[in-house]
């Protein structure tokens, strides 16, 4: 897939010495006959800006519904491997908590530019809803030092302030406001380009066609989230074992 920038939209002017349109001359005193009609052209509606034959600017709903099943998987992946650790090297709450963190932005990172920097050029989340990302000019596969650019620039890192104690209880809350301003600055631009894609600058497209895929996504989405407590339930009695037993029975006592 390689694509070429398209132009502002703006439509340039009439070439030196194009004579103006007609327009209506006033009835001569006395005459009955109405002036000619004036002309004009109706402007057309805005097209939506096609990156190349076939491919559009990915909009806003489906990145976002991309990106969370993206997120929910890391998160099942990283618990998955913070469970073993936990099990191999049993640790504090709070050691647990600086495990959780650091190894969450450690998965996050070799997830995204990964799987941003394959030949796919899409997350799990992106193949479910068509989406590409590339190079903003030209289309080509973005580089291992564009990747990393726009996986700080979409706030990961921000994450890591909650080591902190002093910036723990307003990290969650400055990278949820930073996240806020992403998908506005994304959903206004015209190439759906967020401050995040603008500083490393890459591009994400989808087919035109693919008008469906918002609400495949959707679907993908719903199940994700119905059948992730079941397996954590499944999970949690395949470790529990024989304590499940004791657990209901002081459950049942204590009520």
């Amino acid at each position: 897939m390689t694509w070429q920038p398209p132009d502002d939209g703006t439509s340039p002017g009439p070439p030196p010495g194009t004579p103006p349109p007609p327009v209506a001359s006033e009835a001569p005193p006395g005459s009955s006959a109405p002036a000619p009609p004036v002309h004009w052209d109706v402007p057309p509606a805005p097209p939506v800006l096609e990156v190349a034959p076939g491919l559009i600017y990915a909009g806003a709903l489906a990145r976002i519904v991309a990106y969370v099943i993206d997120i929910i998987l890391i998160g099942v992946a990283t618990l998955a491997v913070l469970g073993v650790l936990a099990a191999v090297f049993p640790a504090d709450q709070a050691a647990a908590y600086i495990a959780y963190t650091v190894l969450a932005s450690a998965v996050e990172l070799v997830y995204f530019v990964g799987f941003w920097t394959a030949s796919s050029r899409a997350t799990l989340g992106m193949r479910v809803l068509k989406l590409q990302i590339g190079n903003a000019a030209d289309g080509r596969t973005l580089r291992p030092e564009q990747a990393v650019r726009r996986w700080v620039a979409l706030g990961f890192p921000l994450t890591l302030l909650g080591l902190v104690p002093v910036l723990a209880g307003a990290a969650s809350g400055v990278y949820s406001l930073w996240l806020i301003v992403l998908t506005i600055s994304m959903a206004t631009s015209p190439t759906k380009q967020g401050i995040h894609d603008r500083f490393a600058r890459s591009a994400v497209v989808q087919p035109a066609g693919a008008s469906n895929a918002v609400v495949v996504g959707c679907l993908v989405l719903v199940g994700i989230l119905v059948v992730l407590p079941l397996l954590v339930l499944v999970v949690a009695l395949v470790f529990l074992g024989g304590q499940l037993s004791t657990l209901l029975s002081e459950i049942g006592s204590s009520i």
